[in-house]
Order: C-alpha cells, then sequence, then structure tokens
C-alpha cells in the first residue's frame, strides 16, 4: 500500500507565509497613498500636450524633431583680450548687467536622466552637464547664462533635488562644472538663483542653510573668488568690468533668509526679489503664454515691491513640463511674440527669460540677437548725445 505523502505545511511555516502577506498588505497601505500623491503632483506627461484649450489652431503644435539648435553663442575674435569679449560677443562688453539678456534654465537640476520610476516627469532633457554618450553639449556650452536650482536636505546634507530627495544631485560637483567652464571660458558671466526649500510637499522639513551651501562653494578652488558682491546699487556693472575683475558669477536666492537686518548672509549671496521683479509661473497652456495682460507682469519681486534698479525676469515654461510643448515655446519666433507682449504690457526690458528643456529651441541666439540689437542701440544713443555722426 503507498504510503501517504506527507504534508509539508507546518504551523510555523504557515505562521511565516501569513506573517509575509500581512506585511506586504501593510505595504500596500502605507505606500499606495503616498505613489499616487507623487503622481498626482508629478504626472507622467512630459510626452503629451497639456489637455486644456491647446486644440484650437493657434495652439496646435507641430510633430517636430527633438534635435537642438546649432547656433554659434561664441561668436568674439578669436584671442581677444579680457575684456574685449563679455557672454559670447564683443559689443556686450558695453552693456550693463540690466541691459543684457540672459538666457536661463528652470530647475536645472531635474533632466530626463535623473527621473524616478514613480513619474516620468523632468523639466529638461540632459543635465547641466550635457551627455557624454550622446555626444551632447553642456546647457553653458549652449548658451544658457542664468542657472535656476532648487535647495534641499537629503540624509543630512545639502543636495540639489526636486522638491523630494530622489536622483539628486551633487552641489560641490555642479560648482565644479561651472566653475571649469569660466576658467576656460574667462569672457562669461553666469547669474544663479537657488530656490531654498524648507519643506517638501509631503511635509518633510528641510534645514537648509545659505552658510551650509557657502561652506560647499568655498570647497571648491576658485568658486568663491569668482562671485560679484552687489552691495548698495546705484547702477549695475558693465560686462566688461565683471570679465576684467573676474567677478563671473552673481548669486541670488529666494524662499530662505531674506538678508534683511536681522539675516546674516553670506557676502555675496543676494535675496531675489530685492534685485529682480519676475512674471508668474502658474502658466498652464500655450494660450496663457500669449495672454500677455495675465502672465506678464510682475507677480513676485522688486517693482512690486517699490524697489529700483530691478531686473525683469520672465518665466517662460508650463507648470507641467511637456517636450513637445517646449518644441514651439523655445522657438525662436514665439520667443519674441512673447517678449515683445510682455514688454510692451510691462514697459520694461528682459532680462531673463527663463525656459525648460534648455536643449530644444533658439533661446541662446534669441538671446545674442537681443544682445546684439540693444549694443548697437546703445551705441547710437551715445553717438547721437555727443554730436557723432557715422
Amino acid at each position: 500500500m503507498p504510503t501517504k505523502p506527507k504534508n509539508k505545511c507546518t504551523w510555523p511555516l504557515a505562521l511565516a507565509f501569513m506573517s509575509v502577506v500581512i506585511a506586504g498588505l501593510i505595504l500596500l497601505v502605507v505606500f499606495l497613498p503616498i505613489r499616487s500623491s507623487l503622481e498626482g503632483v508629478l504626472p507622467e506627461l512630459n510626452e503629451f500636450v497639456p489637455p486644456e484649450d491647446d486644440d484650437t489652431e493657434d495652439n496646435k503644435v507641430p510633430q517636430t524633431s527633438l534635435k537642438p539648435s546649432r547656433y554659434e553663442f561664441m561668436q568674439c575674435s578669436e584671442g581677444a583680450n579680457i575684456g574685449e569679449c563679455c557672454n559670447g560677443l564683443e559689443s556686450n562688453c558695453g552693456l550693463r548687467v540690466d541691459e543684457m539678456m540672459f538666457a536661463t534654465g528652470h530647475n536645472l537640476m531635474s533632466s530626463q536622466g535623473g527621473s524616478t520610476s514613480l513619474s516620468s516627469t523632468f523639466n529638461h532633457i540632459f543635465p547641466l552637464e550635457g551627455s557624454n554618450e550622446t555626444d551632447q553639449k553642456g546647457a553653458l556650452d549652449f548658451g544658457y547664462r542664468g542657472i535656476n536650482l532648487d535647495v534641499c536636505e537629503c540624509g543630512g546634507q545639502l543636495k540639489f533635488c526636486h522638491n523630494l530627495c530622489i536622483n539628486e544631485r551633487d552641489p560641490a560637483e555642479v560648482f565644479s562644472h561651472i566653475n571649469d567652464f569660466l576658467d576656460d571660458n574667462p569672457s562669461e558671466v553666469v547669474i544663479i538663483n537657488f530656490q531654498i526649500v524648507t519643506e517638501n510637499f509631503l511635509g518633510t522639513i528641510y534645514n537648509v542653510t545659505l552658510d551650509g551651501l557657502f561652506d560647499i562653494m568655498q570647497g571648491v578652488s576658485g568658486f568663491v573668488d569668482k562671485i560679484h558682491v552687489l552691495g548698495d546699487i546705484i547702477e549695475w556693472p558693465l560686462m566688461r568690468e565683471l570679465v576684467e575683475d573676474r567677478e563671473q558669477i552673481i548669486i541670488f536666492h529666494h524662499n530662505g533668509p531674506t538678508c534683511g537686518a536681522n539675516d546674516n548672509c553670506p557676502s555675496g549671496l543676494h535675496y531675489y526679489f530685492d534685485y529682480v521683479g519676475e512674471s508668474d509661473f502658474e502658466i498652464s497652456s500655450v494660450s496663457d503664454m500669449r495672454n500677455f495682460s495675465a502672465f506678464c507682469p510682475v507677480d513676485r519681486g522688486n517693482e512690486v515691491n517699490g524697489g529700483r534698479n530691478n531686473l525683469y525676469a520672465v518665466n517662460h515654461f508650463l507648470k507641467t513640463p511637456y517636450k513637445n510643448v517646449a518644441l514651439t515655446t523655445n522657438e525662436n519666433n514665439f520667443i519674441e511674440e512673447r517678449i515683445a507682449g510682455c514688454e510692451d504690457i510691462t514697459n520694461l526690458r528682459t532680462n531673463m527669460v527663463i525656459v525648460d528643456f534648455w536643449s530644444l529651441g533658439d533661446l541662446p541666439e534669441f538671446t545674442q540677437e537681443t544682445n546684439k540689437a540693444r549694443a548697437a542701440e546703445k551705441q547710437g544713443t551715445t553717438r547721437r548725445w555727443l554730436g557723432m555722426r557715422d
């Protein structure tokens, strides 16, 4: 008579199995809402047109290639002396900072290479440094001279991250890249703006200090020496003066200390809204961008506070980033239309145009052509004032 197979399901084994099942259910209950929250705030929509009113003829987005522009930003004569070339053009050297336009990247720590499994949302295809794998040059090589970064605290250390400590960037690594670029290109001046994140959307408190950020800068040889201290501005410096003095970095910050009488901020770290007025960033669609009266006036900053000597920054990106929309909004004709509309409404000269997807479109080209025109206009005004003729 055949023997009956022995039952291998012992009580200890059954209890262990049940423990695993219960633990799994608990994890689902705890983490599923968090995942849902993340996807609600960071939707997987980078590839798609926003589903509002953008199916109208004016707002259709052409299905073009993601290939970036190949405009040559650096146009100075080879062998130009220090002070004869400024941000890619000889004519820029005669412009003050507040007469210049700077192509600026929004959330430059957030790129496709750093996207997460929870969401594919990101602000740029490539990181600030570009990509060796695809032979893609970095944003600075491409002509961007404005760098916007969010500062968080991750594991007790300051990092650059997009609200959450996921695929965060090491500040020392980013500062080293910027410093190396400026060493290799002594004619160039950059503006860095830090958004201090004190609490993420899940309620986690970040202990971000400007002193801690400045300590990291000091650890990168030569970086702090390049920082220009604005002080009590009577008139913004000429680009030539910054280049000749090797003060190639202007730093702003916001959402943290205001650096007023009760704040002891490191020298050279200036409160953004004391010097800059910026347009509304709550832009949901392409049609919003064309609504100049609603989305061009200064929404935060110096002009609103009754200040003077302010720069004007135009936020030129959607709340939720879309690559194919950026192909249109970062295109030269669209930027020209938007900036002209904003300047007509505000009567302000645009100094920073802030975009997502820096590798797409024509912003560096638009910036340089605008700066050429501003330099020519200033030179013509000077000639007329002196009674000179060509």
